[in-house]
């Protein structure tokens, strides 16, 4: 049975497909609200569900325009249509944003014992750092191939088999290396160990950004890139470990596509456009761009010392959070 290692068994869920269907309807835009209703939504949710939406279209009106000013360009013509890039962006930012409060929202409805452990201070905690850690790693990857060969003058052929083996080599080699250390240290360090390896991770790797793409040359940047991806994918075995240790078992799958989304909302979604629009703003200084990214480190920083600080004290509430908002364990 799921669960049986952890000694918390969960009897497997009789219609599986039935429930993705029901969470799938109640994450949807206009769907979650027929979701709403027929799960006897009270006014409370349809405000904050209602009011949500008017605080996310807001703010990415805002972010459209400060963005447009900062980072002018052309409109996008779809036929006869023309649309501001900037408003684009945003608007696809803005939905993955609705959808992340519809799943919370539908969870606090169908499933409260799940709502209740991964509203958890050191589960939303770890979905941040992740999500703004890994806008990072994609703003970095992204754009290094472009630097390369704006800096050292290489074909794109030459940058796509020296640097797009060398990331695929040293992405395996990184977490492999950090999962077992982890591990060890947190036998030592209960609970807080494998944060501290997150945060020793995080906190070195935009310095070691600063020498990697001050490079003279591309046989030195290489080389310095080495011991920079391997401590910048450190971070991920780690955090996982203690993300999934503060939810049941029965929760992690969902656990895990929530922290997907919001990771790809930031990631994807925000990391790469930021560096893109700060090299076109500064004539197109992708160096410049590309360690600008790092200005959200000081914030992973702060939430990986208050994760550490709270973590074992979150863990042990876990099954007490759960039980107390009706899980029957």
């Amino acid at each position: 049975a799921r669960g049986a290692m952890d000694g918390i068994a969960t009897p497997p869920d009789p219609y599986p497909f039935r429930a993705s269907a029901a969470v799938l309807g109640s994450v949807a835009p206009v769907a979650n609200w027929f979701s709403l209703a027929s799960r006897g939504a009270r006014a409370r949710h349809w405000l904050v569900n209602l009011g949500g939406l008017t605080i996310i279209v807001v703010a990415m009106v805002a972010l459209t325009l400060i963005t447009s000013a900062y980072s002018p360009r052309p409109p996008l013509d779809f036929g006869a249509i023309a649309i501001n890039p900037h408003a684009l962006q945003w608007a696809v930012v803005g939905f993955g944003c609705y959808v992340v409060l519809n799943l919370f929202q539908g969870l606090s409805l169908s499933d409260r014992p799940a709502f209740a452990v991964m509203t958890s201070p050191s589960v939303l905690l770890c979905m941040a750092v992740g999500a703004l850690q890994t806008m990072i790693n994609y703003g970095v990857m992204g754009f290094t191939p472009s630097f390369l060969m704006a800096r050292f003058g290489l074909s794109p052929t030459e940058t796509g088999l020296q640097f797009g083996l060398l990331s695929a080599a040293i992405g395996i080699v990184g977490p492999m290396i950090a999962g077992p250390l982890s591990d060890r240290i947190n036998l030592r360090f209960p609970g807080a160990g494998r944060v501290w390896v997150t945060l020793f991770a995080l906190a070195l790797s935009p310095f070691i950004a600063l020498w990697v793409y001050a490079s003279p040359d591309p046989t030195s940047f290489y080389l310095r890139f080495v011991l920079y991806s391997i401590i910048l994918t450190a971070w991920l075995p780690p955090l996982y470990a203690v993300l999934f240790d503060q939810v049941l078992p029965r929760m992690r799958g969902i656990t895990s596509s929530t922290y997907i989304i919001i990771s790809t909302i930031l990631g994807l979604g925000v990391g790469p456009y930021t560096v893109g629009m700060i090299s076109d703003a500064t004539g197109g200084d992708l160096a410049f761009a590309i360690l600008s990214i790092n200005w959200v480190g000081p914030v992973i920083v702060a939430l990986l010392i208050v994760l550490a600080w709270r973590v074992k004290r979150d863990e042990a509430r876990m099954v007490d959070r759960a039980r107390a908002a009706g899980e029957p364990i």
